[in-house]
């Protein structure tokens, strides 16, 4: 899971051109000193970025969050469930930047069940997930918190609709 995130992200102007997806340095809502310091250096290894990611969680995101939010349905294997849980999440989304507030995903533990289970490895986190939230696996599509930012992050790049979509009858 490390490796995928660590190739979804784009260090470059290069990278971002190529691929018109993933996270940059830019969306990531960082200090513009820090900023700065990023974009001189050299880009980080999949280790210190892991690393970072940890004490960032732990430090920052968890620390200073004062309303978390679970998307629930009543199956995350059900395709509609799922297309009716991210419509709710887009309203969530809009009527949270209507009140000036910002969400940040942390989907990490509910992405990590499905993950195991579609490959057949033991489930070490559905339980502790139930336990933490009160709310079963099974129902959790996403989780996030809510909160006033400090910043706002630049927008990441987006493919063009031309490049995603293609005419069903070809």
């Amino acid at each position: 899971m490390s490796a995928d995130s660590f190739a979804w992200f784009r260090n470059d102007r290069s990278q971002i051109d190529a691929h018109r997806d993933g996270l940059t340095l830019d969306c990531q809502g960082l200090s513009s000193t820090m900023l700065v310091a990023a974009k001189i250096l050299p880009a980080q290894s999949r280790e210190a970025s892991d690393d970072f990611w940890v004490k960032s969680t732990r430090e920052v995101h968890t620390a200073t969050a004062r309303t978390y939010g679970i998307i629930r349905v009543n199956d995350v294997d059900d395709p509609r469930n799922r297309l009716d849980g991210g419509r709710l999440l887009q309203h969530v989304h809009l009527a949270a930047t209507a009140a000036g507030l910002g969400l940040h995903h942390m989907n990490q533990v509910t992405e990590r069940i499905a993950r195991d289970a579609t490959q057949g490895l033991p489930d070490r986190f559905s339980q502790r997930w139930a336990a933490a939230t009160g709310v079963p696996a099974s129902q959790s599509l996403l989780a996030f918190r809510v909160g006033h930012t400090e910043r706002a992050a630049r927008p990441s790049p987006r493919r063009d609709l031309g490049d995603v979509m293609r005419d069903a009858g070809q």
